[in-house]
C-alpha cells in the first residue's frame, strides 16, 4: 500500500467565506470522495484543533494499493474538482507519499 498524506493551510478569507466556512466546505468534498473513487482504500480527514502558527488547518491521511492507484485517484474528475476548490482557499500545502512496508521490507 501507498500512504498519501496532505496538510493544508487555509487563507483567513477566500471567496467571501471565512476560513472555518471554507474548511467545512472542503472537508465535506473530501468526505464524499471514498464513495466516488474506488481506488481509495483508507481515508481519514481532520480539521486541526491546535492553535499554533506552525500548525496546518486540515489533514488528509489516505492509502492506495499501489502508485498506479494513487495516480488514478489524483487524475479522477472528482479529485480534480477538489483540487480546483482548494486552489481558491488554500494558502499552502505539504504532501508525503510513501510505501507501507511489512517488517521484512515488502510492500503491504
Amino acid at each position: 500500500m501507498i500512504r498519501h498524506i496532505v496538510l493544508w493551510k487555509f487563507k483567513d478569507e477566500a471567496g467571501g467565506k471565512t476560513k472555518d466556512e471554507n474548511l467545512r466546505m472542503i472537508r465535506s468534498i473530501l468526505d464524499e470522495l471514498p464513495a466516488k473513487i474506488s481506488d481509495i482504500r483508507q481515508f481519514e480527514v481532520g480539521i486541526n484543533i491546535t492553535k499554533d502558527t506552525a500548525a496546518y488547518d486540515l489533514a488528509l491521511i489516505s492509502a492506495f494499493d499501489d502508485e498506479d492507484a494513487l495516480r488514478r485517484y489524483q487524475a479522477h474528475p472528482e479529485h480534480q474538482k477538489l483540487v480546483d476548490a482548494l486552489r481558491k482557499v488554500r494558502e499552502s500545502r505539504v504532501i508525503a507519499d510513501f510505501p507501507i512496508l511489512d517488517k521484512s521490507g515488502r510492500l503491504i
